[in-house]
């Protein structure tokens, strides 16, 4: 993973050159600018729920990072979770600064010497009208996401005070090279016409993007490990009248 680091272009999403001002169609992440969001408020709800609640482990199916990518879930297929109604009110008022359905919100914490390979997932992509929101509540300069192609490898540090859009479509991974925990909120929405007015316009990279995803990288994922298809369609007709709404 050193090496990789090491061979990474370093991108500042505050600081795009012209070449860049269209990235977010080629790498799927993308800062977002004029989001209203009171982060000590944010920062004061993961501070209070955190020291009455253990985190769990992301995905079971990656043994490998049970001890080092870990969440507090608070809302899971669009419902609340048990860990989420222990301080409703703040939910509540969270969860009213975003127009539209929520299917999963949670604080993801990557913890140090976390090595989160580059993957594609099959969910929270704008290609299924979803869209994952990542706002760093604690980071650090050596936390960084990694993405890009394996030919033109880059790495991005999120900064704590903004809030980035995450089309996990496209190849990401995470690293944790610092001696903290990495804390985000992330929130995987519907992307409607209220999320649409905070997105970059899709450029023709994203429709090279929508191609190579449905007729290459999706089949194959399938492929590999034919459950996906089964939790999919669960996920997918699911109705949406079963948001969650306070």
């Amino acid at each position: 993973m050193d090496v990789i680091l090491k061979n990474s272009k370093t991108i500042d999403l505050d600081y795009l050159g012209f070449k860049e001002t269209n990235i977010f169609n080629k790498i799927g992440i993308a800062k977002i600018a004029n989001f209203s969001l009171n982060h000590e408020e944010l920062k004061n709800y993961y501070d209070q729920i955190s020291i009455n609640i253990n985190e769990s482990t992301i995905n079971p199916d990656f043994e490998e990072y049970a001890d080092k990518w870990r969440e507090i879930a608070l809302i899971k297929n669009w419902e609340i979770t048990k860990k989420g109604s222990l301080m409703q009110d703040s939910l509540f008022k969270l969860r009213s600064q975003f127009n539209t359905g929520i299917r999963y919100m949670s604080f993801y914490s990557a913890k140090p010497g976390l090595n989160l390979h580059k993957h594609r997932d099959l969910t929270g992509n704008l290609i299924q009208g979803f869209i994952r929101l990542h706002i760093p509540i604690y980071t650090h300069p050596d936390c960084f996401y990694i993405c890009g192609s394996f030919l033109n490898p880059m790495k991005i540090h999120a900064k704590a005070g903004n809030v980035y859009a995450l089309d996990t479509g496209y190849l990401h991974g995470v690293v944790n090279k610092s001696s903290i925990n990495r804390i985000h909120l992330l929130i995987e929405l519907e992307v409607n016409n209220w999320m649409k007015g905070y997105l970059p316009k899709k450029t023709i990279n994203f429709y090279l993007h929508f191609l190579a995803f449905y007729f290459f990288w999706a089949p194959l994922s399938i492929l590999k490990d034919p459950t996906l298809f089964i939790g999919l369609f669960k996920k997918y007709f699911k109705s949406a009248k079963n948001s969650f709404k306070p």
